[in-house]
């Protein structure tokens, strides 16, 4: 559209033309009197006012011109740009900013009023004409203030401005509105994407959650309270846990999160709730990675998996392949491993010695009374063993009714034999079961490394020769090789 005081001055320039050839008129008819000017004057005169008329078409046209321009570059600009007088109406505006307001060009010419043109353009958005009426004042305070001070809005086609607005000392209202629609797009679609990985998150098996620089938690998914058992957040900065990680402890996680280094990819970790041992393997990755001294300096995001039933698992499994399923000692397999390592360690003064059990009348008892009294009696029997003990001991089930003892000596040791005599003594006692009393006695043998043998397959050789002399003499007795 053209300019509202471009307009204003084609007409008073024309209207100046004009007057000025109507003195020039009235002055070569009645300004001299007769006699008549002469000739030459009254062509000077005329040529004179000839060339000012020319002159001030000249003007006009060339102000023209370049209000013409100002304007097309103001309908090319990506900006809406509109000029207010002091009375709120409309003096220029750009084809940007009719199509912003999305009003019909009848109805957008200079002297419309601010209110009009707003009313009309809200009415596209607002079918409720109480929000219509609550957006139209909130506009029209924002352009009477006019504080350049920028604010978003929306526009019709879901279209969102930065909209500031400016007071001249004359009072006119200058408004200039950038498009932000991109902005509030990608900000939707980020929001979006935030509920989304929230919810993907809150859903997922594993703890999640995200430390700040100032080693502040500033996300968590519920994965994660349930990990610590925890009711809040808040909990997790001084519940102290015993955090071992990497041979390390740390009594808070905080602490523990304080030392992560940024080498690190994933790490196992351990720490007690209620005297209970969890596990969890922690994967992690850095924000914007930037290290200071090999520490995290930017935000990092956390995964913990929970562990803890594989860590139990595996010591189950751990434990039956090394432990007797029926009596809970040891086993074989236990004991091949235990007295290589107790061997390595004997000396003169310090020697190993094992000792061999056999249950003299085991095989008659559970024939008698069936396989399930035989099982109780050498559960019975484990725990009786189990009882006299001594530190640095470890009872092992060899096979049927067959146990060992291994057992590192120093110089404060009582003797391995009269020990033995005590264990044959003690499995001498009758076993109480099933309101029967069942007597079935031991007998044993004792070795010792370097005394006896040099290896542990000659030792346990010599402990089960030592057995055979004891079972030899009737049982019930210790014999040493």
């Amino acid at each position: 559209m053209n300019s509202f005081y471009g307009r204003w001055l084609e007409r008073v320039a024309l209207v100046l033309i004009g007057l000025l050839a109507a003195v020039v008129i009235i002055v070569l008819v009645n300004a001299t009197p007769a006699p008549a000017l002469p000739g030459l004057a009254s062509v000077a005169l005329l040529g004179v006012s000839f060339i000012a008329i020319v002159a001030a078409t000249v003007v006009v046209l060339a102000m023209r011109s370049r209000l013409s321009l100002v304007q097309e570059a103001l309908d090319t600009t990506n900006a809406a740009i509109a000029v207010y007088d002091s009375r709120d109406r409309l003096v220029m505006g750009n084809e940007r900013y009719r199509e912003v307001l999305d009003v019909p060009p009848e109805i957008f010419k200079p002297g419309a009023a601010y209110v009009d043109l707003v009313h009309t353009s809200l009415q596209l958005n607002f079918e409720n004409e109480e929000d219509l009426e609550r957006e139209l004042q909130k506009r029209l305070s924002l352009h009477r203030a006019a504080d350049g001070q920028p604010s978003d809005r929306k526009y019709p086609n879901d279209h969102w401005r930065r909209v500031t607005k400016t007071r001249t000392k004359s009072g006119a209202n200058i408004g200039i509105a950038i498009d932000v629609t991109d902005y509030y797009s990608l900000r939707d679609e980020a929001d979006r994407e935030a509920r989304r990985f929230e919810i993907l998150a809150n859903n997922a098996p594993v703890g999640i959650c995200q430390i700040s620089q100032s080693n502040s938690i500033t996300f968590y998914n519920r994965a994660f309270l349930t990990i610590f058992q925890l009711s809040d957040i808040d909990l997790i900065y001084s519940k102290l846990l015993d955090i071992s990680a990497n041979g390390k402890k740390y009594r808070t996680f905080s602490e523990f999160t304080e030392a992560l280094s940024v080498n690190s990819k994933e790490i196992e970790i351990n720490w007690s709730i209620n005297n209970e041992l969890k596990y969890a393997i922690v994967k992690f990755a850095s924000i914007g990675a930037e290290a200071y001294r090999g520490y995290v300096q930017n935000e990092i995001i956390l995964i913990l998996i929970n562990i803890t039933k594989r860590k139990r698992a595996e010591a189950r499994v751990s434990y039956f392949a090394h432990h007797d399923a029926l009596t809970g000692a040891k086993n074989r397999l236990s004991f091949n491993q235990d007295i290589q390592t107790a061997a390595r360690r004997a000396s003169k003064t310090c020697p190993v010695c094992i000792i061999s059990i056999d249950l003299d009348q085991f095989k008659p008892v559970n024939d008698t009374y069936g396989h399930h009294t035989g099982d109780e009696i050498l559960r019975m029997a484990v725990a009786r063993l189990s009882t006299l003990l001594e530190p640095g001991m470890d009872l092992y089930r060899m096979g049927g009714d067959e146990f060992t003892i291994i057992r590192s000596m120093d110089s404060t040791t009582s003797d391995p034999l009269t020990f033995a005599q005590s264990l044959v003594e003690a499995m001498s006692l009758p076993f109480e079961i099933n309101e029967k009393s069942i007597t079935i006695g031991a007998s044993a043998g004792v070795s010792l490394i370097p005394r006896d043998a040099n290896n542990t397959e000659t030792l346990v050789h010599c402990a089960d020769q030592a057995l055979y002399m004891a079972k030899k003499r009737g049982g019930g007795d210790a014999v040493s090789y």
